[in-house]
């Protein structure tokens, strides 16, 4: 998918994410949905750890612009730009940690993001898939 509208991803979507820890060999997985509206992504579901099953959601500020949506964490502060584009790379320091990030927009039914994260503490890859 080459240049698109942003409003085509309004609405919600079902989730599936893995998170692979390099530094503890440990694998958490995610599954749940998301909804994208006109001013938030709210993700909500289920992370299982190891033995555990806990509730888990994430939740953005959205801002559009021209061609643009800016991703803003639930306080206001930026994050990250997404632009109309198939395939886009993000980054995103947060203190010591660097993010950096792969979006891949297949149609407005398929989507993917992934997040390679290090830092002192960190050193971890997350795999998400978005379907309608």
């Amino acid at each position: 998918m080459k240049d698109f509208d942003l409003s085509e991803f309004l609405g919600e979507w079902q989730v599936r994410r893995r998170i692979s820890d390099a530094q503890t060999g440990l694998v958490t997985r995610f599954q749940g949905t998301a909804q994208i509206s006109d001013n938030a992504f709210h993700e909500t579901g289920m992370i299982q750890f190891q033995n555990q099953r806990l509730s888990s959601q994430r939740q953005y500020l959205l801002e559009w612009g021209d061609g643009v949506v800016e991703v803003r964490r639930p306080d206001g502060s930026p994050f990250i730009t997404l632009e109309s584009q198939g395939i886009q790379r993000v980054v995103h320091h947060c203190g010591d940690d660097l993010y950096r990030g792969l979006f891949m927009f297949a149609s407005n039914r398929r989507w993917a993001e992934i997040w390679t994260v290090r830092g002192p503490r960190k050193n971890y890859r997350s795999v998400s898939q978005y379907r309608r």
